[in-house]
C-alpha cells in the first residue's frame, strides 16, 4: 500500500502547496495553448517556476489549439480560448499519449499542468500517466487566457 498522501489521489482530492508538489521531483508541464501566445515563453515560465521550487523538468508536451495543416476552417472561436479538445483528458488523444509515454521513459513523479483542469480529468490523466496531475498555479506563468 502507498503511504498516506501520496500518488494520484493526492492531487486530485485537494489543495497541496505547490512547492510540496515538485520540490525534488521529475516533472512534465503539458496543457493546451491558444494559437495567439508564444509556446515557448509559456514552457519557459513553467520550467522556471518548477525549478524556483527544487524540481527537475524532464519533458513538455503542449497542444496548439487551432494550428494545423488542415486545408477546411476549423473551431476558430474554441482555438481562441483554448477549449479543451476531450472532456475526458483536456487533451487530444494523441497528445494524451504521447504524454503518458514521455511519464513512463522519463519516470516522471509529477505533471504539471497548465490549464485548470476538473477533477474528472486530473484522474483520466492521473491513470494514464500513471503519476500525480496538479494544475500550475495562476503566478506561475504570465496570463495567457487573454492573448
Amino acid at each position: 500500500m502507498a503511504p498516506r498522501g501520496s500518488g494520484p489521489e493526492r492531487a486530485i482530492g485537494g489543495m497541496i502547496p505547490q512547492e510540496e508538489t515538485v520540490s525534488g521531483k521529475r516533472v512534465a508541464i503539458a496543457g493546451l495553448l491558444s494559437p495567439r501566445v508564444d509556446a515557448d515563453e509559456v514552457a519557459q515560465s513553467l520550467r522556471d517556476f518548477v525549478e524556483r521550487q527544487g524540481g527537475t523538468v524532464c519533458g513538455v508536451v503542449l497542444q496548439r489549439r487551432g494550428v494545423s495543416r488542415a486545408t477546411t476552417p476549423g473551431g476558430a472561436v474554441a482555438a481562441r480560448r483554448a477549449a479543451a479538445l476531450s472532456s475526458s483528458t483536456f487533451l487530444g488523444a494523441g497528445k494524451a499519449v504521447e504524454l503518458a509515454r514521455l511519464c513512463r521513459a522519463q519516470r516522471i513523479d509529477v505533471v504539471l499542468f497548465l490549464n485548470p483542469l476538473r477533477s474528472s480529468q486530473k484522474a483520466r490523466l492521473a491513470a494514464l500517466v500513471e503519476c500525480e496531475v496538479v494544475t500550475a498555479p495562476s503566478d506561475a506563468v504570465k496570463s495567457y487566457a487573454d492573448e
